[in-house]
């Protein structure tokens, strides 16, 4: 039995601790090494942390002052020693057979993606992420539609020898570091597969950082660039696939903008990332573009809707409705 290593980093999570723990150590696949990466907590998480390792020899643990998940995660690769690496955030939980499912997928593939939930801060689930209604394997030209994958790290079995042999690293970045790492390993991977069994549910809570609304949005210009960097060698991605790329993400950025309450910072946020989707060149006659037009045509009526998407009542109303959604168990969030 081949040795899953599982990073975990930390950072006052005391409140959902014990219950990812719980998820972790009650897997059905045993050979496990899971390593815990305190990041400066302040709260009761540490000794959390001491309390488990204590019954559970498979838990090592790591403490450092506050640098971040990236770093926490990078001391996490360091200190590794099984054949694969999951990273899992310590608000989640694993499904019982999470990664039994993702470890009897692999056979000669590089990376194994599976399906998740979303719960709520009280594990209510609210809905499935069904991106994959298949098992699929992924390899030769199939493989560029793996761009297009959500980058949650947790639902996803990295090959170790992969991450340290091309030194693989969450960049320090204020946004995008799961994408920025995911795309990197990416170019590594000549065969991906795709298992449509359910792996762990991601929890949304008020606080969490996907759903804290600033201008650090804007900082997603700066990670897609080091991607497009980082692809520099690979013309058919760059010409057809980045291009699609900043567009869905510039897309799901401004659509925040009715969560922000100053409506002079929405007008901003419309503007900023008017001008950057002005500069990207489209290669409209590829399939990529074709499949994609949706999100082409979404993003262009937000923007020439502006006056009414950046005004005040469709804030309010946008906020009413995904609240109300939200409250009547809706199968997704607004």
């Amino acid at each position: 039995m081949k040795k899953v290593t599982i990073i975990v980093p930390i950072y006052n999570m005391e409140k959902y601790l014990v219950d990812c723990l719980e998820s972790i150590l009650n897997q059905s696949y045993r050979e496990l090494e899971i390593i815990l990466v305190d990041d400066g907590s302040t709260d009761n998480s540490k000794n959390i942390i001491e309390k488990y390792k204590k019954v559970d020899t498979r838990i090592i643990s790591a403490y450092q002052k506050n640098m971040g998940a990236p770093a926490a995660r990078n001391l996490g690769i360091d200190m590794a020693n099984g054949e694969y690496i999951m990273f899992f955030d310590s608000d989640d939980v694993l499904e019982k057979d999470g990664i039994k499912k993702l470890v009897g997928n692999v056979k000669d593939a590089d990376l194994i993606v599976g399906n998740n939930f979303e719960i709520d801060e009280n594990e209510k689930r609210l809905n499935k992420k069904e991106e994959f209604r298949q098992d699929e394997v992924l390899d030769s030209d199939k493989l560029k539609k793996a761009i297009f994958f959500n980058p949650l790290p947790g639902n996803k079995l990295f090959l170790t020898k992969v991450i340290k042999d091309n030194n693989i690293k969450f960049a320090n970045l204020k946004i995008g570091q799961d994408l920025d790492f995911y795309l990197r390993y990416l170019l590594y991977c000549k065969k991906i597969k795709v298992t449509k069994d359910y792996i762990f549910n991601y929890r949304r809570t008020n606080n969490s950082i996907s759903r804290t609304y600033s201008f650090k949005i804007f900082n997603i210009v700066n990670t897609l660039k080091n991607i497009e960097e980082a692809y520099k060698d690979r013309s058919d991605v760059l010409i057809d696939y980045i291009p699609i790329l900043k567009l869905i993400h510039y897309n799901g950025q401004i659509a925040k903008v009715p969560y922000f309450e100053n409506k002079i910072d929405r007008k901003i946020i419309v503007l900023f990332f008017q001008k950057y989707e002005k500069e990207i060149k489209y290669n409209k006659r590829s399939d990529v573009f074709k499949k994609y037009k949706k999100i082409y045509y979404e993003f262009k009526i937000k923007v020439h809707l502006k006056a009414i998407y950046e005004s005040n009542l469709f804030s309010r109303f946008f906020k009413w409705l995904h609240k109300n959604y939200k409250n009547k168990g809706g199968k997704r969030n607004v």
